[in-house]
């Protein structure tokens, strides 16, 4: 199966046969998903603030919807989310009204599925050293350090342990939680 579209996921069947062979293996679904549209509310474009939607909070619910029927009790959804949607900045309204409704989402998935014995949490990453907000430079990370309690950006796996932790037996009684990784942001 090769790399899919966005646009492909309200079609289902292109992504649900091979996520279901998946699924029938594995008690996990994890939402990884985003673009980080930026601009400003003033000069952003529909396209823009749909595309934003689309990928960060629509895609997660398509996905979801398309596996439900396979995952057992027992599974486990996590959303990657972000930060910014309990610390708003600038010109990431678009991004972060994507991440804050995918995060309501799964919050009422913990609701609506944690009678069949499924778990939802989410993952909001804070500064995180993957390029995903781009390059950026010395002087703003330097910012982001400064905001920081720990006082440095986070590595990969500062998520993947909570992602990991929260896909174990040992959060078997932690659900519709969202836990923010970003190291303290003051």
């Amino acid at each position: 199966m090769g790399p899919l579209s966005l646009a492909d996921l309200h079609k289902q069947e292109p992504i649900r046969q091979p996520c279901i062979t998946l699924m029938r293996m594995q008690l996990l679904l994890i939402h990884n998903a985003g673009i980080g549209i930026r601009g400003s509310i003033e000069n952003i474009t529909l396209s823009q603030w749909q595309q934003g939607l689309e990928s960060n909070f629509t895609a997660v619910f398509h996905l979801t919807q398309a596996l439900l029927p396979v995952i057992p009790s027992g599974g486990s959804i996590i959303t990657i989310g972000s930060s910014v949607t309990a610390h708003p900045l600038p010109n990431m309204a678009a991004y972060g009204a994507g991440k804050a409704g995918s995060a309501y989402f799964t919050q009422v998935l913990a609701q609506e599925l944690g009678p069949r014995g499924i778990r939802a949490n989410i993952v909001s990453p804070g500064s995180i050293d993957t390029g995903f907000g781009g390059p950026g430079s010395e002087a703003f990370k330097q910012q982001i350090v400064a905001r920081t309690a720990l006082r440095r950006i986070g590595q990969p796996d500062d998520v993947a342990t909570v992602v990991l932790f929260l896909s174990s037996d040992l959060a078997s009684f932690i659900s519709g939680q969202n836990i923010i990784v970003d190291g303290g942001v003051l």
